[in-house]
């Protein structure tokens, strides 16, 4: 997580590794709702490396806006108006930036979901050309007394799977035996 935040702002990063010397628990306090962003940014770095890069851009321009209007504010504050008009270009700018990184990145998601779908379209149909042997082994199982495995590959997830989940007046939820 913290590397995440170093791609994005190195001095972000070495205010959270003090911090997470000081005080952990403070750390995860502070963070919130920061953690899952930087969290499910890890998880792309390995698995999608070119939104990983975009959704890290993205994020270190949103950082520079929020500090440039910070800056517009103090400038406005001291009645600055050359420091004012300065801090609203940068936003402007990086305004602008940050509109394309984001397009960017959802155009990257939208050809991760693609393939997903593509995927998923490929296991259902595979699965429809197997539904004889699906059934064979839900009914052998029943046969030997067991209770059946149902999805694909046993993994259960089917309306049929009250019993695995704990639902309703069912057998005991660790049984496998009728």
């Amino acid at each position: 997580m913290i590397a995440t935040a170093r791609d994005i702002d190195p001095s972000w990063s070495e205010a959270l590794e003090s911090q997470r010397k000081q005080d952990p628990a403070a750390l995860r306090q502070k963070l919130g709702a920061q953690a899952r962003m930087l969290i499910g940014l890890s998880m792309l770095r390995d698995r999608q490396p070119e939104l990983y890069r975009a959704r890290v851009d993205d994020f270190r321009v949103q950082r520079q806006i929020r500090a440039a209007v910070e800056r517009l504010q103090q400038a406005r504050t001291a009645g600055d108006a050359t420091g004012e008009a300065a801090a609203l270009a940068e936003v402007r700018d990086a305004a602008a930036r940050e509109f394309e990184l984001d397009v960017k990145a959802r155009a990257h998601e939208l050809v991760a979901m693609d393939k997903a779908l593509k995927d998923a379209r490929k296991r259902l149909q595979a699965d429809i050309a197997d539904r004889d042997a699906r059934v064979a082994e839900v009914v052998a199982a029943a046969e030997r007394g067991e209770m059946p495995k149902f999805g694909r590959g046993g993994e259960g997830g089917g309306a049929g799977d009250w019993w695995r989940r704990g639902e309703g007046d069912g057998p005991d939820r660790k049984s496998t035996r009728l």
